[in-house]
């Protein structure tokens, strides 16, 4: 996890852009102007894959191509599924697992319930690195799409996971949003 420490209100980086982002999408709706700025300053940390697409919505993507299906009718089947896992976090092996369970007969059901699994368990392991003091979580990006994967992730989190039909462009909302500030303040 990253702590968000710059306190320059000029510099926009990937953090600030976060930061911006969940104040508009989250902290928001149905607050007080107290409560935001409460909330606001206690947005502490920030995480994001970096290392690989596993765990994210292109993982979901590949996933739901190689089963022929749109992302979404992929997360809604795989609330039908059970009992099996995709245990490599790779996305290149998780696709050949993928297809090694569609030439074995598996339902597809089961396999979208696998691939689902495999992405809530990345993102449940990652969450679970910051610290315990987290009132809240908010998801972002190409998962937030599918309603089933913040369910999943609220189950296996113990706590509710938000996330908005316009979280997908975080990043661009975020960044749009500090341009507008950092304007302002020039």
């Amino acid at each position: 996890y990253k702590k968000i420490l710059s306190s320059n209100p000029y510099e926009i980086n990937i953090l600030r852009i976060y930061t911006f982002v969940t104040e508009k999408l989250y902290l928001m709706k149905k607050t007080s102007l107290q409560n935001k700025i409460r909330l606001s300053q206690n947005i502490k940390y920030f995480l994001m894959n970096d290392k690989c697409s596993a765990g994210t919505g292109r993982f979901l993507e590949i996933m739901a191509n190689t089963l022929s299906m749109r992302p979404n009718e992929m997360c809604e089947l795989a609330r039908e599924g059970s009992g099996v896992t995709i245990s490599s976090m790779c996305t290149v092996f998780a696709e050949s697992e993928v297809i090694s369970l569609i030439g074995q007969g598996e339902k597809k059901e089961n396999i979208a319930f696998a691939v689902v699994d495999s992405i809530v368990r990345k993102v449940a392991a990652q969450a679970n690195r910051m610290s315990e003091d987290r009132p809240m979580l908010c998801l972002t990006g190409g998962l937030c799409e599918c309603s089933y994967i913040s369910e999943a992730l609220t189950k296996e989190l113990g706590m509710e996971v938000k996330t908005d039909p316009q979280s997908r462009y975080a990043g661009a909302i975020g960044a749009a949003l500090g341009a507008v500030k950092k304007g302002k303040k020039n």
